[in-house]
């Protein structure tokens, strides 16, 4: 995972095992934890490494407690050697 800054807002890219990406929120929305630095991936889930929670990186959805809001997604694609990112979240809330 890998964080970057879109309009000033903390971008988590995940890159599943099967080879997917996805982009997120970087930052929990129940510990305030960075994903990326703090966090684990695993598959198409990312575990923060404060409290323990998951969430889905398609969706951004909270799978498991305490998280209960989910996570801002945004529009990713793969053009050629680049990743193509959309500043403007697709779903979720404001943090």
């Amino acid at each position: 995972m890998l964080r970057v800054e879109v309009d000033g807002i903390g971008v988590c890219i995940a890159h599943a095992d099967d080879g997917a990406y996805f982009a997120l929120d970087d930052v929990c929305s129940h510990g305030k934890s960075s994903l990326s630095e703090r966090g684990e991936l695993l598959g198409r889930v990312v575990e923060c490494g404060m409290h323990g929670s998951l969430f889905d990186v398609a969706s951004g959805k909270p799978l498991t407690p305490p998280a209960t809001i989910p996570l801002r997604t945004y529009g990713i694609t793969v053009d050629g050697d680049d990743l193509v990112l959309s500043a403007a979240p697709v779903a979720g809330e404001d943090p």
